[in-house]
């Protein structure tokens, strides 16, 4: 009877420490995700565009995998606008994700994207840098395809501008996407969001 009694305290021994142990991991994913991938994405994604990027905040889950980003903006090549933003990004991942090394998203929702496009004429658009950077051949290309899976994909809201220096014109899209639209389910980077039959225009 003493040896099954110690056998069993030892076995909530392990028990309460194991569930302290993964509260405190929680604890510091919390806390120390958020800044660490803020200054990450805005370091990494400045480099690789060539323009300065922000983020105003991130939110994250550990204990259910939710990541939120809110306020992502690209600046314009001469830096007084944005070229792209949207309000909020919201990512619910899969525990899979864990065991498969590779993100597993269940629910992704993208909120009041925004995208600026400004025409200078002869065929020069104020996107000309992006797309020259892209067009390089990559150093090393990769040996095989990034691993994902992505099954609800949803949209909300939704504007672009065109601005038509050489005409003086200026063309506005508002609400691209209704409140109701979503995503058919999709796999292997393929995801698709339903458009509504007429978004509201304006000149």
């Amino acid at each position: 009877m003493q040896t099954a009694s110690k056998t069993g305290s030892l076995w909530l021994r392990r028990v309460v420490w194991g569930f302290g142990a993964l509260l405190l991991l929680w604890l510091a994913a919390w806390l120390l995700v958020p800044p660490l991938l803020k200054q990450q994405i805005e370091q990494s994604a400045s480099e690789q565009l060539g323009r300065k990027v922000t983020v105003g905040q991130i939110d994250f889950k550990p204990w259910t995998l939710e990541l939120t980003l809110h306020d992502l903006a690209i600046a314009t090549q001469d830096g007084t606008a944005a070229q792209f933003q949207f309000k909020r990004l919201y990512a619910n991942a899969e525990m899979e994700s864990l065991l498969r090394l590779a993100p597993v998203v269940q629910t992704l929702t993208l909120e009041a994207p925004q995208v600026r496009l400004t025409h200078f004429g002869a065929g020069r658009y104020d996107v000309d840098d992006l797309i020259a950077r892209f067009s390089k051949p990559a150093a090393k290309p990769d040996s095989e395809p990034s691993r994902f899976a992505l099954f609800n994909l949803t949209v909300v809201g939704g504007s672009f501008d065109f601005d038509d220096r050489p005409v003086a014109k200026k063309h506005l899209l508002r609400e691209l996407w209704s409140p109701r639209a979503s995503g058919s389910r999709a796999c292997l980077a393929a995801a698709s969001a339903s458009l509504p039959s007429a978004p509201r225009y304006r000149e």
